[in-house]
């Protein structure tokens, strides 16, 4: 794709939620991902689609499978898990219960504080 895709929603014909990149075969595959998925799911789909194509500007025929790998890797990035009781990793406080955990999203700069149970 030679601009960055505009990614539209709109309401079908029953009413329910659809999106719309612009281009004939990521819509055909919206579409499908409809007929298959919750709503939720179908507009993560379309989401995830918009940033790649905006990111990777090349039509869709022209994607290598290594270019959607890398999108995937960098989109998890670093997930470490850390407790904050003891700076170490996994999520036992070593008394059998579970610690307050950080999880740390590398290159993002932030980090978000979950307690058990919440």
């Amino acid at each position: 794709m030679t601009t960055c895709p505009s990614l539209v929603r709109f309401a079908s014909p029953s009413g329910e939620a659809r999106y719309s990149l612009g281009h004939p075969l990521l819509d055909r595959y919206l579409e499908f991902v409809a007929g298959r998925a919750r709503p939720i799911t179908l507009r993560a789909v379309a989401f995830d689609l918009k940033i790649f194509f905006t990111g990777v500007e090349k039509d869709p025929t022209e994607v290598v499978v290594a270019e959607i790998f890398d999108f995937l890797a960098y989109q998890r990035g670093d997930r470490t898990v850390v407790r904050l009781a003891d700076g170490e990793s996994g999520l036992s406080d070593g008394r059998g219960g579970s610690a307050g955990f950080a999880v740390s999203w590398a290159g993002q700069g932030r980090q978000s504080t979950l307690a058990p149970g919440g």
